[in-house]
């Protein structure tokens, strides 16, 4: 399953370094829930931020919206 966001930012990031960390929370969510209606491991839930301005794709690691997750305060589970 592919989650494609699409941006408007300008100028657009041209790697995952310049990629705001309210963007890799907001994709790990989404996977999150994605992943709880279709688990692992029948399925893969990738996550990427379509930027207009380019066009652009940057596909986010798994591990980097994990650890996003787990730096929230609240807790939030990353299954």
């Amino acid at each position: 399953i592919l989650i494609v966001d699409y941006k408007t930012d300008r100028p657009a990031p041209q790697n995952i370094n310049q990629i705001g960390a309210a963007y890799t929370v907001q994709m790990a969510a989404y996977r999150s829930v994605m992943q709880q209606l279709y688990p692992p491991p029948d399925y893969k839930v990738r996550c990427a931020l379509l930027y207009t301005d380019g066009p652009h794709l940057i596909e986010l690691p798994a591990d980097l919206m994990s650890d996003s997750l787990n730096r929230l305060p609240s807790g939030f589970d990353d299954r």
